[in-house]
């Protein structure tokens, strides 16, 4: 049986920055008092697995989010679709109720409900409501909590890496958040 080169090649240690991971769904898990429902948990993992294992997740939110709907069988979006086009997606009604997702509007707290119910929360802004050039999406997941009014999410990044079961307030100025819009489908 042949090997293939990639397998003949010497295992190369990880990058520094893959060993800076965020804390993983099971770490998360261990908050005394706090257990994410199982859909909840299955949204969470898929967000990490993405992250950990698909390349180029880290670094693009588009890619990030459309792989995470993608992988639960909820990806209603086009492969040009980017940050901004996805947010007004998520902002259009009619869109939303066309391919199956329920709009929350601006409400952290509706997106927060919906993830502890284990549905499928993509959020976003448009580069304009940022003032910079491009749009930012993320996956909202399941928390204890909110962090100063808002979910925590899992996203990419471009130019940069992303984080998993991170505060929103690291995906977005908290001057922003507001301007951020959701949308949720049950998966």
């Amino acid at each position: 049986m042949a090997t293939s080169a990639k397998e003949s090649l010497p295992q190369t240690p990880p990058k520094a920055t893959d060993q800076k991971q965020p804390p993983t769904a099971q770490a998360r898990q261990a908050i005394p008092g706090w257990t994410a429902s199982p859909g909840a948990q299955m949204v969470i993992d898929t967000c990490q697995d993405v992250f950990d294992k698909v390349p180029g997740a880290r670094s693009d939110c588009d890619k990030f989010v459309k792989l995470v709907c993608d992988k639960l069988n909820a990806n209603p979006f086009s492969d040009s679709d980017n940050a901004d086009a996805i947010t007004n997606h998520i902002r259009d009604s009619g869109w939303c109720a066309h391919n199956g997702w329920t709009q929350l509007s601006r409400d952290p707290q509706k997106a927060k409900d919906s993830a502890e119910r284990g549905q499928l929360i993509v959020a976003g802004a448009t580069g304009n409501d940022l003032k910079q050039a491009h749009g930012h999406v993320v996956v909202v997941v399941d928390s204890k909590g909110l962090w100063k009014g808002y979910p925590y999410a899992s996203w990419g990044k471009l130019g940069g890496v992303g984080k998993t079961n991170a505060r929103m307030t690291v995906a977005y100025k908290l001057a922003d958040l507001p301007k951020v819009s959701y949308m949720t489908k049950k998966v």
